[in-house]
């Protein structure tokens, strides 16, 4: 069986983004940032004279986030469109999609738009916020199950 067990995400600077995870999510660091030295970088990465930091941020759920700034970071990701952006966002569910908004926009995020529903019949509320990397998170109130049947909701052609 396979399941998801962590994500890693760049950041410009971890202290930062570990404050906006901790207060944001009510997530826990689990490990102190630390160096992983320059040959690490390039065996893994291929990226030449460049160290990076890693920090390991665990959710509610058990969850990881793992935030890597790389130093020197040559290829910023502030700023980048999303749509050329290596992932679109990702989603993290919580109880109070509002009160989560404020949070992430009180630690440094970035909310867009209202929270609202998506298909007639869902009464689940969606929020998207940017990190203060840029990162896009959607946070939501709904499991999986009930976004895939919104999806057929909206569009019936997509149902299997």
């Amino acid at each position: 069986m396979a399941s998801v067990q962590h994500l890693a995400v760049r950041v410009s600077d971890i202290e930062r983004s570990t404050r906006f995870y901790v207060e944001t999510f009510g997530g826990k660091e689990v490990l102190h940032p630390y160096h992983t030295g320059k040959q690490m970088t390039e065996i893994i990465f291929g990226l030449k004279d460049t160290d990076y930091r890693i920090g390991f941020i665990e959710l509610p759920d058990g969850f990881g986030l793992e935030l890597f700034q790389f130093l020197p970071d040559r290829h910023p990701t502030i700023g980048v469109p999303q749509p050329e952006a290596s992932f679109m966002h990702f989603a993290i569910a919580v109880d109070d999609v509002e009160a989560t908004l404020a949070r992430a926009v009180a630690n440094g995020g970035e909310g867009f738009g209202d929270p609202a529903g998506w298909a007639p019949s869902d009464p689940a509320k969606y929020a998207y916020v940017k990190d203060p990397d840029g990162n896009i998170l959607e946070v939501n109130d709904t499991t999986w199950e009930r976004i895939l049947h919104s999806a057929i909701e909206l569009y019936p052609e997509a149902k299997r």
